[in-house]
């Protein structure tokens, strides 16, 4: 690439990274009035992002799982099952992140 295609990138790049952050205070710019469809879109998007984000998560790291012996799939079922017993146990997510993960290299090495 040449300096002025580098250049041209990071411009790009740089616009895009301010309007995706920009975007919710563009729309969401005015004080909330009762009965306003911001404030139930904003409310909406609370609720359910953080989960969609942990099981966009969750199928990411579960996508290569090869289901032809216990040895491709034993360990991610059993971490993942461990993450979610600790969460439930505790409702800690550092808990449920190092019980899992230790689980998980445990079956790495029986498996």
């Amino acid at each position: 690439m040449t300096n002025g295609q580098i250049l041209l990138t990071i411009i790009i790049m740089s616009v895009c990274t301010i309007a995706t952050r920009a975007v919710p205070f563009i729309l969401l710019k005015t004080k909330p009035q009762a009965g306003d469809s911001n404030i139930g879109i904003a409310a909406y998007l609370g609720r359910s992002l953080p989960y969609a984000s942990i099981g966009m998560l969750v199928v990411y790291c579960l996508k290569d799982t090869q289901f032809a012996s216990a040895a491709g799939f034993a360990p991610q079922v059993l971490g993942v099952l461990a993450t979610a017993a600790v969460y439930l146990l505790t409702n800690k997510s550092l808990a449920a992140i190092i019980g899992g993960t230790a689980v998980y290299m445990v079956c790495l090495r029986v498996f």
